[in-house]
């Protein structure tokens, strides 16, 4: 019998993620740099799944991915260091390459593909790279977004006259109305009001 280890519930939840079906055992091997059991026993030696040279990530053989494009959903696994697309069964080199094969344009593909954790539950594969190898683009500086909304506010209108009140006999004199902002169309007809009485 195998000697056990100690672990914390996290950690083993953590390894079981990992592995992928695979064996706790294979997961630690790859963490401390050692070769595959089935490599070091010659049986698996061509079948080494697929390994990420920027961010150090290596899938086990038959590693499943998968996500959704446009409501429908597509499937990946790692094969002999390369992803094999179970919609056209065609290989990529990489996971930016098997994504293009699948949506129109660029991503982040680490945050668009998922495996099933331990517990059954979709996660990122983006949680599985080392959070030291992950380069953080800077973020710009924008504008705070009441600065923004000040730029684009109007103009505050200039002050009206208030109408004079004409005596009964007379007609009444007003001054035409001051000319409208560009974007305001100007009143088709002038509405003559009594002032209130105070």
């Amino acid at each position: 019998m195998p000697p056990a280890i100690d672990v914390s519930p996290e950690v083993l939840a953590r390894l079981r993620a990992l592995a992928g079906g695979r064996g706790a055992d294979d997961v630690l091997r790859l963490l401390l740099g050692l070769p595959d059991a089935a490599a070091a026993d010659g049986t698996g030696a061509d079948a080494p799944g697929f390994e990420d040279a920027t961010y150090g990530v290596r899938f086990p053989q038959g590693f499943e991915i998968f996500r959704a494009y446009k409501g429908r959903a597509f499937r990946a696994r790692a094969e002999a260091g390369r992803w094999r697309l179970d919609a056209d069964g065609n290989t990529y080199d990489s996971l930016n390459q098997l994504s293009q094969a699948v949506i129109d344009g660029n991503e982040n593909a680490w945050m668009f593909w998922h495996y099933r954790g331990a517990d059954g539950r979709p996660r990122r594969i983006a949680e599985l790279r080392d959070p030291a190898k992950v380069q953080r683009r800077p973020r710009r500086h924008r504008p705070a977004a009441t600065a923004t909304a000040t730029a684009l506010r109007p103009p505050p209108m200039p002050a009206q006259p208030e109408p004079v009140a004409a005596p009964p006999s007379a007609p009444a004199a007003v001054a035409p109305p001051p000319a409208g902002m560009a974007w305001e169309p100007r009143p088709a007809t002038l509405v003559l009001t009594r002032p209130k009485r105070r």
